[in-house]
């Protein structure tokens, strides 16, 4: 090791170095804000910019051909959609509820003249299949 003291690049402070000729800075603090202020030496450089002209800005209007360009790509998504669902996977409208209910109230017709199970469900003839069921009556089924 060597006996003679060096000056630090960054604080110039004399110390002793525990490397031989490798070592310009005291400590490892030094030498990491020596490396960020060269890193973030200011330019003296002077750059001049000129002021932009304001552009005006254009506001789009809405053509016949973009109204029809996303009415058809909403009209192919949607039939793309309904090609690719499985029946059993598609939503049930309002007309598919309708329907059902008519089909059953048309189908079940209640019996008034015999007795109701204790449980409840009372006596129905059932049109299609020309028998006597027990269900439990709906607000949608004719009494």
């Amino acid at each position: 090791m060597e006996t003679e003291f060096y000056i630090c690049h960054y604080c110039h402070k004399e110390y002793t170095p525990k490397r031989r000729r490798a070592q310009k800075f005291c400590s490892d603090s030094c030498r990491s804000k020596a490396h960020h202020a060269k890193q973030s030496k200011p330019t003296t450089e002077i750059i001049v910019t000129e002021p932009k002209e304001k552009k005006k800005q254009t506001v789009e209007s809405m053509s016949i051909a973009g109204v029809g360009n996303a009415a058809t790509g909403a009209a192919i998504v949607e039939l793309i959609k309904s090609f690719l669902t499985p029946e059993l996977k598609k939503n049930v409208t309002k007309e598919d509820l309708n329907t059902l209910v008519t089909r059953i109230k048309g189908r079940y017709h209640p019996i008034k003249n015999h007795p109701s199970l204790p449980d409840g469900k009372k006596p129905f003839y059932d049109m299609e299949t020309q028998e006597i069921v027990y269900i439990v009556p709906s607000p949608w089924m004719k009494h």
